[in-house]
């Protein structure tokens, strides 16, 4: 289809433009179709978007379909520290018990090798690795004097087991 300047429309004479007239009439009546049409289907998308999504419209099992009897699963909440927390790091310990040197034996960039080139310096990480606890076992032996005098058989704890915890 060609445009038409102004000027050109001017130059036709009515027979002409009538007849111009007469084709454009079919294809603004189907412009107007097209746009009552993508008006029709925007709704429609709409109205799908704001659907929730179950087993019957989507690839969900039905496993996960909400229940009409249960309210919406609450949302969890989010773990870690509070957004915008001041950070908390350990420092560094001066004398580790264990140092692993790493070596880098090639460039990330080239892959060219790189074991006999001197380190320029290092970056530090540590773990800080709690020992095995070790429990600690308390046995009392009570013994049991029989008395000379009265011959009775005595055994007595004179003293509390939390005492031996504290010592």
């Amino acid at each position: 289809m060609m445009t038409l300047t102004t000027e050109q429309l001017d130059k036709f004479s009515r027979e002409e433009l009538l007849e111009l007239l007469k084709q454009l009439l079919p294809l603004v009546a189907e412009v107007e179709r097209l746009k009552q049409r993508v008006s029709a289907l925007e709704a429609e998308n709409e109205r799908l978007k704001n659907q929730s999504a179950n087993s019957r419209n989507s690839s969900q099992p039905p496993s996960q379909d909400q229940k009409v009897s249960l309210p919406p699963k609450k949302k969890r909440k989010k773990h870690g520290p509070p957004f915008g927390h001041q950070k908390f790091s350990r420092p560094l310990v001066d004398n580790p018990d264990r140092v692993i040197q790493v070596p880098v034996t090639e460039c990330e960039h080239c892959l060219a090798d790189l074991t006999g080139v001197r380190p320029e310096d290092f970056e530090r990480r540590q773990i800080t690795e709690l020992p095995r606890a070790k429990p600690v076992v308390i046995e009392t032996r009570r013994h049991r004097t029989t008395c000379p005098h009265c011959l009775t058989l005595t055994s007595d704890y004179p003293f509390v087991f939390s005492t031996l915890l504290a010592s």
